[in-house]
């Protein structure tokens, strides 16, 4: 079984761009959540997107996304510049952000598909839960994106 990690930055205002897989071009589309407001009442959502294309056809695959560096289980964490505070998000597989994108533990899902020399995209859809009591600062994770077949 083969296997392509991506390093994926997770930040509220950078990005760090992809490499190019073995046998397939992969595209990372920015995860910028940008500012967020305690106060609110509501949860702050973003979308980004994984974009695959392969050169061959007919290859199963999935798309792995890591838990990050301060997480546990299914539950991700932001850690602020300076290395104290941090804030609770999440990665999903859906829009209405119920299913949680990660490695297949823990309550958590991977996304599968079959290459056709077609670009596939694979929507992430992020959200910082709302009610944080933080401190304003910038805060970033770093998730691994993996791509296996």
């Amino acid at each position: 079984m083969k296997q392509t990690n991506l390093l994926l930055l997770l930040a509220v205002i950078s990005f760090l761009r992809p490499v190019v897989a073995q046998g397939c071009d992969l595209t990372l589309i920015p995860i910028n959540f940008g500012a967020y407001n305690m106060l609110s009442g509501f949860p702050l959502d973003t979308t980004g997107s994984i974009e695959v294309n392969c050169a061959v056809s007919g290859i199963a695959y999935r798309v792995i996304l890591g838990p990050g560096k301060d997480s546990a289980g299914s539950l991700r964490k932001m850690r602020d510049s300076e290395g104290i505070d941090t804030l609770t998000y999440n990665l999903y597989t859906d829009a209405a952000r119920t299913i949680i994108w990660g490695d297949g533990t823990v309550g958590t899902v991977t996304q599968s598909a079959v290459s056709s020399q077609i670009v596939r995209r694979f929507n992430i859809h992020g959200r910082i839960g709302a009610g944080q009591n933080v401190k304003p600062g910038l805060y970033s994770d770093q998730v691994i994106v993996t791509v296996e077949w």
